[in-house]
């Protein structure tokens, strides 16, 4: 027989290392460090962002580079709209020649977002760019102050005793910063997220699940929610998702007719759209489909990875319905695995993250919550430098913590598959009001937070 005696004492110095060096870094990680580390962030980045615009000209910032670039794409869908060039939405050399007519020359900004999504930017599109695009900021901003305030319940305990160092860190990540300085739409997905299970555990079904079917002008961020309505059995709340997202396709309809709707599907699947955005923005993006794109797997191993990330989480949540985990948790494990899953994130998608990342902070407070939400922090602030590196260093490395954290979220709930000891037990569904958040342990289902 092969002596195994040294591989097995290697793995043993090796786990024992890896141990002392978490435990050194979770001792340097004290609740005054996790508040000065990001308040710095917070001031030098809101520096940079004010120099940035002052000493440009406007809509141009320092540099000669647009101010918001993600957005300019979503003002030319509103404006193709309102000059009743529908029938061109998704002609990239339609959406440059409009842009070129507005800012001048540059490089494009390409609408791909649902034929729907143009009619939400249509108001924004009757102003100039300079004042549309403050307009937006304004908007989005007052998103995520919504979403921050609908969020308190489902960590009552962080938000009771450190309310404003919650704030501060939630400001000073990287996505939230990066959505506010592209004038990206997530801070919208976001509060549609958070209100939409707000609705949905104070018993306002046809409500919550219409509120969760609006999020569909990011469908990669909301294609868990009817999985989980069919899994919790609120079959109301899955009529209102299903005759909103219909209402939504009809809309598109409307805007772009059958060969718009056509065109936007052939967009997506273009080898053009692959080439300038899922692989030349690749280092952009954060989840575990990213990560083996960055790390130059084939193709197809992205949607493998994918796929089986769906299939898991689906087994997770009826998991979850049989050992009567209680509603919230089970949505909080749907968004995580959203995340680790989307075959298109990209970094200021990670706002939507940070709801159950709140959740398991709550109810979770172990060494590897604390430690892979540092990472997470960390990771993201140095995409930009990573970039500039490159080779390894510019994988989506951010995809790891998340998918720890989803590992970590899964256990402390009971669904990974293991054998759970004692009865499930399931706790009484309460209004929003009403409810307390108990703590989640594993074997046991979570508190319902609202």
């Amino acid at each position: 027989m092969t002596d195994n005696g040294p591989v097995r004492r290697l793995v043993t110095r090796l786990r024992s290392s890896s141990a002392v060096a978490a435990s050194a870094v979770d001792r340097f990680v004290s609740p005054e460090r996790m508040l000065l580390y990001p308040v710095a962030l917070l001031i030098g980045s809101v520096v940079v962002m004010t120099a940035a615009i002052a000493l440009g000209d406007m809509p141009f910032i320092a540099g000669g580079n647009v101010v918001l670039p993600d957005f300019l794409a979503h003002w030319t869908g509103g404006r193709m709209l309102l000059d009743g060039d529908a029938g061109v939405l998704y002609d990239p050399f339609a959406q440059k020649v409009l842009q070129t007519d507005e800012l001048g020359e540059g490089p494009l900004s390409w609408f791909v977002s649902p034929p729907f999504s143009a009619y939400l930017y249509v108001p924004f599109a009757m102003l100039d760019y300079g004042t549309a695009a403050l307009a937006w900021t304004v908007l989005s901003a007052a998103c995520l102050v919504a979403a921050g305030h609908l969020v308190r319940p489902f960590a009552p305990r962080l938000f009771r005793d450190h309310a404003r160092g919650v704030y501060v860190v939630l400001l000073a990540t990287q996505p939230v910063f990066e959505l506010l300085g592209s004038g990206q739409d997530t801070g919208a997905s976001v509060l549609l997220w958070v209100a939409g299970i707000r609705l949905l555990l104070a018993g306002r079904d046809v409500l919550g699940g219409s509120v969760l079917a609006l999020g569909l002008f990011k469908p990669q961020l909301f294609f868990v929610v009817p999985i989980v309505l069919v899994v919790q059995g609120r079959w109301r709340a899955l009529a209102a998702w299903a005759a909103t997202a219909a209402a939504l396709a009809l809309l598109s309809v409307r805007a772009v007719g059958v060969d718009g709707v056509v065109d936007w599907a052939q967009v997506l699947t273009s080898d053009t759209f692959h080439t300038v955005v899922q692989a030349a923005q690749a280092w952009k993006m954060q989840s575990l489909p990213a990560l083996a794109t960055t790390l130059g797997l084939p193709s197809s191993t992205s949607g493998v990875i994918a796929v089986a990330a769906v299939l898991v989480v689906i087994g997770q949540l009826w998991r979850a319905r049989s050992r009567g985990v209680a509603e919230l948790p089970m949505w909080m494990l749907a968004m995580t695995a959203t995340v680790v899953a989307s075959p298109h994130l990209v970094v200021y998608d990670l706002v939507v993250a940070l709801v159950p990342i709140l959740w398991i902070v709550e109810h979770i407070g172990s060494r590897t919550t604390r430690l892979s939400c540092v990472a997470l922090f960390v990771l993201t602030w140095t995409i930009p430098v990573r970039h500039v590196i490159g080779g390894p260093f510019e994988a989506a490395w951010s995809a790891i913590p998340l998918t720890i954290l989803w590992v970590v979220l899964a256990r402390s709930i009971g669904v990974t598959g293991r054998t759970v000891r004692g009865p499930a037990r399931r706790w009484p569904s309460r209004t929003a009001s009403q409810s307390r958040v108990r703590p989640a342990t594993r074997g046991s289902a979570a508190g319902d937070g609202t």
